[in-house]
């Protein structure tokens, strides 16, 4: 065994802005790591999975009900990577990691979304606070933003589509 090169904590390092670009909740696990050990062990489960590949899409939330919790999906050019923390506080999460191929995405539903000809709706902020839903052959559903959808989350999700109907057209 040896330590993580710097490649990994670079890579660690971008996941965890990410993660924290999305939902600011992340900086306490991340800055904190004392009340939040599982956050470094979350971040090298990723960091595996993800390995040198881009990522097309990122998207993160915290749970508090049912459970406390924490999910992540990533997207790379041939992968979906699915992660989901559950633990009794968000001290003591319990993180793991599933990559399953592209191919598994069955159905995507588009929802949400501004009036394509109100002008102003248009040109402050089109397309809107869309969600994308995902269906893989298991049945699971991947909701795409997992948080509140935003104007920011809107773009990044519009950006991204793109690339998973073309994926999902090619098989």
């Amino acid at each position: 065994m040896s330590d993580a090169t710097e490649s990994h904590l670079e890579r660690a390092a971008s996941i965890a802005d990410r993660l924290q670009d999305e939902d600011q909740t992340w900086a306490s696990a991340r800055y904190m790591p004392e009340e939040h050990p599982w956050f470094g062990a979350m971040l090298t489960q990723l960091v595996l999975a993800v390995g040198d590949s881009d990522i097309l899409y990122m998207t993160s939330s915290f749970r508090t009900s049912p459970k406390v919790g924490v999910d992540a999906y990533i997207f790379t050019a041939n992968l979906l990577i699915l992660m989901t923390g559950d633990g009794t506080s968000f001290n003591d999460i319990v993180a793991k990691v599933r990559v399953v191929g592209w191919n598994v995405v069955r159905e995507i539903v588009i929802d949400g979304g501004n009036n394509v000809f109100a002008k102003n709706d248009r040109a402050r902020t089109w397309p809107g606070r869309i969600r994308a839903t995902a269906t893989l052959d298991s049945g699971e559903v991947v909701k795409l933003p997992l948080g509140i959808p935003t104007a920011q989350h809107a773009g990044l999700l519009a950006e991204f589509l793109p690339a998973l109907f073309a994926r999902m057209q090619n098989g």
